[in-house]
């Protein structure tokens, strides 16, 4: 959230598209995972279409995009040690949510009492209203449904894998960015690089694509 405050949306989602390379990189020496040239070639042009973007940004913000990298590394190193884990143990999809929510039940509640979010939260008006329970209850259910879906597409595939097709939906995100918020201001390379980055993204979907196909038809 930070990143995003100090960065334009279509620049933000385009930085962070360029998670799938530390997640290549971490899958290889954590997983010892082995990746073909095209799809170290496509990594590398989502990379470089990002880089390119950044360049062409006229808003240019670095800590903005320091925070963004910082995300993408966080991101990736989630994926693949979750990977890993289920390398060893076997969890499986849900497994894996379970544990990660029991694990990252203290890192949110401490925060929230030493800031005073309990003590807020306490005093909120609304917590007997039946649309803000229905409410609540959907987003916490769609909140464990979506990460119910990444382990799993993880596991399924891969953590690269899973940030690439996650990731075409920031081609959406971009271009409403660019009509949404006025704020964006993009050299025409700039623009460019949106497109190289995704150009990469499809590339690797192709990529992977023929590789299964490949590999079932061997």
């Amino acid at each position: 959230m930070w990143a995003l405050k100090l960065s334009s949306v279509p620049i933000y989602q385009t930085l962070k598209r360029m998670s799938p390379l530390p997640a290549m990189l971490l899958d290889a020496l954590l997983r010892r995972k082995a990746f073909s040239l095209r799809i170290r070639v496509s990594v590398l042009t989502v990379c470089a279409g990002a880089f390119v973007a950044g360049c062409g940004d006229l808003d240019r913000n670095v800590l903005g995009y320091l925070l963004a990298a910082a995300s993408c590394v966080l991101q990736a190193l989630y994926l693949v040690l979750a990977a890993r884990a289920d390398d060893e143990l076997a969890l499986g999809a849900q497994g894996l949510l379970y544990y990660s929510s029991l694990l990252a039940l203290p890192l949110l509640v401490a925060p929230a009492v030493l800031l005073g979010e309990a003590s807020r939260l306490a005093a909120y008006d609304h917590w007997r209203e039946p649309a803000f329970g229905a409410t609540l209850a959907l987003t916490l259910a769609i909140g464990a449904s979506l990460q119910l879906l990444l382990f799993w597409c993880t596991l399924v595939t891969s953590a690269v894998t899973t940030l690439i097709v996650g990731n075409l939906k920031a081609v959406t995100t971009t271009l409403l960015g660019f009509w949404l918020f006025g704020r964006v201001r993009l050299q025409w390379f700039g623009l460019a690089g949106v497109l190289i980055n995704t150009l990469g993204g499809i590339l690797y979907s192709v990529f992977k694509f023929r590789e299964s196909n490949n590999s079932r038809a061997g």
